[in-house]
């Protein structure tokens, strides 16, 4: 079985915190849709506790905003799409992409086997993505658990 963080302040420790950037970044490569020759550096900002927050740079000069964090159940999930309102908002007018990682602890996709999910602002009647600068990822690492290495 994989170990599964679930203290805020350990999370943020191991990877939001100076000298943990290697760390951050091989997790980040792990599942984002970037090239690994595009991770340049990243930098940790200022966030709430049990928030990793980080500028990803890119070797073509781009900027990504990730926000990290874990969610322990569905009612915190919906309180983060709350402010995430807000970020969509202020982020529909910037240049920067955003990337929003929620780590379930626990089982919000019962029916598939699927580690991760992507999402991002679809519309679904006239299958039209409104921006692509907006990515938002689902982590279930309490599906390992029915792994078998």
């Amino acid at each position: 079985m994989l170990p599964i963080i679930k203290d805020n302040y350990v999370f943020k420790k191991m990877f939001g915190s100076k000298g943990s950037e290697h760390i951050t970044m091989s997790f980040l490569q792990s599942f984002l849709d970037i090239p690994e020759d595009e991770y340049d550096s990243i930098n940790f900002v200022d966030s709430d506790p049990g928030i990793v927050a980080l500028k990803l740079k890119t070797t073509r000069g781009k900027t990504i905003n990730v926000r990290m964090q874990i969610i322990p159940n569905e009612e915190a999930y919906n309180e983060v799409f709350l402010e995430l309102n807000n970020m969509i908002i202020n982020q529909s007018l910037s240049p920067e992409k955003l990337i929003v990682i929620m780590i379930l602890d626990y089982i919000m996709y019962p029916d598939d086997n699927e580690l991760s999910h992507r999402g991002t602002l679809f519309d679904r009647m006239n299958n039209h993505s409104y921006q692509d600068n907006i990515e938002i990822y689902t982590l279930e690492p309490g599906k390992t658990r029915d792994l078998s290495f």
